[in-house]
């Protein structure tokens, strides 16, 4: 569906802003299909960190990597 492509682009598009979000969507299982594809975007966030947080504040790093450490430790 060309709907669901273009929301997840735009998803990919946002880079780390989206983290928090699609971390939601990978808990609330609203269908198994969004989370998948929330899960997809996430995997990609983490093999480009470092580059999606270029554009991120100090703050917002510290928020994103504070989620990180909570999901390791479960």
């Amino acid at each position: 569906d060309r709907t669901r492509e273009a929301a997840t682009k735009t998803l990919g598009e946002l880079g780390s802003a989206a983290y928090p979000d699609l971390r939601r969507v990978v808990a609330e299982r609203p269908s198994e299909e969004a989370a998948e594809r929330a899960e997809r975007l996430l995997a990609d966030l983490q093999r480009k960190p470092y580059q999606e947080w270029a554009g991120l504040s100090l703050d917002q790093v510290r928020e994103v990597r504070a989620i990180e450490v909570l999901e390791r430790v479960g």
